[in-house]
């Protein structure tokens, strides 16, 4: 049996166009569920919250995994973030700042995490020996825009 398979891998190497071996896929992370009922909300303290990516599609999403560039939220603020608006529920928290307009104040509040992000992640880029100048064009590279 594995006589055969060799003697097809040497048969697909002489060939035009050469079948490549199996590639072995990255085992992407996730932020499932292991951890969450200590996780606590940033807004209201409260428990069981639900980790919110702050950079997401075409890839960026496993960066934030990979890189930390998340909050935890309690569920109603969480679909606020993703603009899905209960109101009922989100009154009920009291947070200050959110009304009269619980859509502004998500964004507002996304783009400032955002931008803490950036700046984080320059400065730890800085310390590293690369100027600022390579260290925004790098974050650029890749997250696709600047948030300062």
């Amino acid at each position: 049996m594995e006589e055969n398979k060799e003697a097809i891998r040497e048969f697909y190497a002489t060939c035009a166009f050469p079948k490549e071996g199996k590639k072995k896929k990255k085992k992407k992370k996730q932020n499932g569920w292991k951890g969450k009922a200590h996780r606590r909300c940033r807004y209201t303290g409260r428990t069981c919250a639900e980790r919110h990516e702050l950079f997401y599609g075409s890839g960026k999403h496993q960066i934030s995994i990979d890189l930390g560039f998340q909050v935890d939220l309690c569920p109603p603020i969480h679909r606020l973030f993703h603009g899905i608006v209960g109101k009922a529920d989100l009154e009920a928290l009291n947070v200050p700042g959110m009304f009269p307009d619980p859509k502004k104040w998500a964004a507002k509040e996304v783009e400032e995490l955002r931008q803490g992000c950036q700046e984080s992640w320059e400065a730890k880029q800085t310390e590293l020996g690369i100027t600022p100048e390579e260290a925004r064009a790098r974050w650029i590279e890749l997250i696709g825009r600047s948030y300062l």
